[in-house]
């Protein structure tokens, strides 16, 4: 789905989530200006066809890392992020409308000893060539207990 945006982020935790038994690190990036572009069916619009969309945003991440735990071979972090800006997408198939429109992507993550949770939350309106209307949300949540039970959810709504 469209949170894909989210898929840039793994190359800037991994850059600084430090080895265990290190001293906490606090980090922050801010991104400006940013531009990415997928294919993929437009969300509440699957109908329509594949699409090239192109987004440009603005973004933060935050990263609170390296908490000294010796029985721990991972080290605790907290990361959250939101990334908002401007898309528009093309159609594949020229008889269809171009959509522009804004959206909105906001995450959160945290392990610690015991557990892991991670939750997005993305949101996205736009406004068709022809006049119609494109509204998609969506929240994905996953969490893991220290016995090892699930709770994972993905709730899309149009």
């Amino acid at each position: 789905m469209w949170p894909r945006i989210l898929l840039f982020i793994s190359p800037l935790v991994l850059g600084v989530v430090p080895a265990a038994h290190a001293s906490p690190v606090a980090f922050t990036e801010t991104l400006q200006n940013e531009s990415q572009t997928f294919a993929d069916v437009l969300p509440c619009r699957e109908s329509l066809g594949d699409y090239d969309t192109t987004i440009t945003y603005n973004a933060v991440f935050h990263v609170t890392s390296g908490f000294d735990v010796p029985a721990s071979p991972i080290p605790l972090y907290h990361l959250t992020g939101t990334s908002t800006g401007r898309f528009v997408a093309v159609p594949r198939d020229f008889s269809q409308p171009t959509f522009t429109g804004r959206f909105t992507v906001a995450f959160d993550e945290n392990r610690n000893t015991e557990s892991f949770t991670t939750k997005v939350t993305s949101s996205w309106r736009g406004t068709g060539t022809d006049g119609s209307a494109i509204t998609f949300h969506e929240v994905v949540h996953l969490s893991v207990s220290a016995s090892g039970a699930t709770l994972e959810f993905d709730k899309p709504t149009c």
